[in-house]
């Protein structure tokens, strides 16, 4: 009795019956613009806010107290502090795809404006990198720990940005990439 039920069980998992044909392709339809927009819009304000979350360490780091004071170490404050807020207001999401197909026009601009302001932040962090790293090959800057910092944190905040520019739609502009 029990090899029956074990013999009928191992016949209904294989299935006794001829194999199914291939399935029906389903027709796809393209997203509407306004979708695309909405996606590129939720998705890179996700990284644009983790580009400012980062920048906003970065300037944490740079105001340290334990950083000697120097005119290129208050100029890579600068810059940082002004990638930081270039992008801050960018980095919220529409409510809905809704929102975005009534005002399309406008989010579509947003977008557009996102990705110029995403791409003046990376110059200017790429230039924070470089006195950042300009400054760690002198002596006298070489063993400040924050500065070491300072560059891990500035090159994700670049990766971050470029990211954001791709997935907003654009195009990262190789001056300072």
């Amino acid at each position: 009795m029990r090899k029956a039920a074990w013999i009928g069980l191992l016949l209904g998992v294989l299935g006794c019956g001829e194999p199914a044909g291939p399935a029906e392709p389903r027709a796809k339809s393209s997203p509407s613009p306004e979708q695309i927009v909405y996606e590129q819009l939720r998705s890179g304000s996700v990284q644009l806010d983790s580009a400012v979350q980062i920048l906003s360490e970065a300037l944490e780091t740079a105001n340290a107290k334990t950083l000697p004071r120097d005119e290129a170490i208050d100029e890579m404050r600068d810059l940082i502090d002004g990638a930081g807020a270039s992008i801050s207001d960018l980095s919220a999401p529409p409510s809905g795809i809704a929102e975005v197909k009534a005002k399309f026009a406008e989010y579509d601009d947003h977008r557009l404006k996102a990705v110029e302001s995403a791409n003046d932040a990376l110059h200017a962090i790429a230039d924070a990198f470089e006195i950042t790293e300009g400054l760690r090959e002198t002596p006298a800057f070489s063993k400040v720990a924050e500065l070491e910092d300072l560059s891990d944190l500035l090159k994700e905040a670049k990766q971050n940005l470029r990211d954001a520019i791709i997935t907003l739609g654009g195009k990262v502009e190789l001056s300072g990439a």
